[in-house]
């Protein structure tokens, strides 16, 4: 879970920039 977590919020931070 924490993985997923991490994952996505890197791909969204990597879609903001």
């Amino acid at each position: 879970m924490m993985f997923s977590t991490c994952f996505w919020s890197n791909l969204t931070f990597t879609i903001n920039t």
